[in-house]
């Protein structure tokens, strides 16, 4: 992997995946009588939002150096 720096937004992306799979891991330890598991799911939604939003980024990015 190269150094991040302020324009790639590549290392942000590695980072929300290895952070989803982190979280991913403990969902078996929540507990869905008290609302937990709800949360967790919730969590997991919003790494997918996130990661999808990162990924767009760096294809716009790409495709801007590609056309400068």
């Amino acid at each position: 992997m190269k150094p991040p720096n302020e324009t790639d937004p590549e290392p942000s992306t590695d980072g929300a995946v290895k952070a989803k799979s982190d979280t991913y891991s403990l969902g078996s330890q929540f507990d869905s009588k008290q609302g937990e598991k709800e949360a967790w799911e919730d969590c997991m939604d919003l790494y997918d939002q996130t990661i999808h939003r990162l990924n767009q980024s760096v294809l716009q990015s790409i495709t801007m150096k590609k056309y400068n």
